[in-house]
């Protein structure tokens, strides 16, 4: 996966190079490629269960639906247009793979196996839709700490079931500190005045860091206390030098790009760490910076 970040790096410091540039939205999603793209899913679905009833949602291209869940391949689909060059088979068998897991008949969850990540507000809200029991905490601004189970194939939410004797605060501390294990495949990317941060090969686990102090004692001592950070994918943390307008600007720049791939999307906020906590320092609410 590494390819991605050489890929998105390359095209964000082009972006912040050029003082004249504009971000211009992502293209709009064509129908008749996401229908294909959704064909192609169901199949695979209707392949591996046939006793499901999978079948197309009328009311939205791309939903499919069966008698036990609601499958969305939006995600996907914005996955394979920010990546054309990648095959799309194996991207559909992970994603086929890990719906199939989350029907499968839970197994007792072992307390190893949980992890803390950062998810969205809106991620919250539609487990609430859903009816999906989980364990969190809102953190700071749009991010909620949520804890998962971690699986080979994608990460699985966690209800209060799982462990009745353990309080939500206590599952998220050892959650955190399971993360905190894949610290030693900490990944870094340095530039003039901003790095990348990753977990090499568990990109996804990537926004847990800002959960972890050891982390952010890494980031000091490159950066000092002055600095801010921005999660606008899952598997993203760019870190920036500083706290001025300029230094904003090239922030929020970063997430637009990174926003116009529509792809694995977690934050459209700027952050920063004070006395230990993750505190906004700039959202969308407040108003439009400057653009580069």
């Amino acid at each position: 996966m590494r390819h991605w970040y050489t890929r998105i790096v390359a095209i964000l410091c082009a972006v912040l190079m050029l003082v004249t540039a504009s971000v211009s939205p992502g293209d709009a999603r064509s129908e008749s490629d996401l229908n294909r793209l959704r064909a192609d899913v169901m199949t695979a679905l209707q392949q591996a269960r046939p006793g499901e009833n999978f079948r197309p949602d009328p009311k939205d291209p791309a939903r499919i639906l069966s008698d036990r869940i609601t499958v969305d391949v939006t995600n996907l689909y914005n996955q394979v247009t920010a990546f054309p060059d990648d095959p799309t088979a194996p991207v559909i068998e992970d994603f086929v793979a890990g719906m199939l897991a989350s029907m499968k008949q839970p197994e007792a969850i072992r307390v190893e196996e949980l992890v803390t990540v950062l998810r969205s507000a809106g991620y919250i809200e539609y487990l609430e839709t859903r009816g999906t029991p989980y364990i969190s905490r809102p953190v700071t601004g749009g991010l909620h700490a949520i804890l998962m189970r971690d699986t080979p194939r994608a990460y699985q939410t966690v209800g209060p079931d799982a462990f009745p004797d353990k309080s939500a605060e206590a599952l998220l501390e050892i959650g955190t500190g399971n993360a905190a294990r894949f610290l030693p495949d900490l990944a870094s990317e340095p530039y003039d005045d901003f790095a990348l941060y990753y977990i090499g090969g568990e990109t996804n686990l990537t926004n847990a860091l800002a959960l972890m102090p050891e982390f952010w004692a890494t980031v000091s001592a490159r950066f000092g206390e002055d600095f801010v950070f921005v999660m606008p994918r899952r598997d993203q943390l760019f870190v920036f030098g500083g706290r001025s307008e300029d230094v904003l600007v090239k922030a929020v720049t970063m997430i637009d790009v990174t926003f116009a791939d529509q792809f694995n999307l977690l934050s459209s906020e700027v952050y920063a760490i004070e006395n230990g906590q993750i505190v906004p320092v700039w959202t969308p609410q407040q108003g439009v910076l400057p653009r580069l």
